[in-house]
């Protein structure tokens, strides 16, 4: 089995981590590719605060898993409603792009 610092750094199995798709990665494949030992991470460009809160929720009923939500920096204003959905369901693992 390969294992790399990644493994370890976010405590997943495999070295495998989805591209945060928004619209695409949502929680069905979030929780997928976390299951099967990668980081599956979810694509929040096209959600708001509320949706995320919804989609992070179903991730976790899904899997218990590490997971993580890539959030576009293009928008701060946006980011920072995005952050809190985030806080709000406590929820720590943080990618921006």
């Amino acid at each position: 089995m390969l294992r790399t610092r990644i493994c370890d750094l976010f405590g997943i199995e495999y070295p495998i981590i989805l591209a945060g798709m928004g619209g695409v990665s949502m929680a069905p494949l979030v929780a997928a590719v976390s299951n099967a030992g990668g980081l599956g991470v979810m694509g929040a460009a096209n959600l708001s605060p509320d949706d995320l809160r919804t989609e992070i929720r179903k991730t976790k009923a899904l899997t218990t898993k590490p997971f993580a939500v890539d959030l576009p920096t293009v928008a701060e204003d946006r980011d920072a409603d995005l952050q809190v959905g985030l806080l709000d369901v406590g929820h720590q693992t943080l990618i921006e792009a």
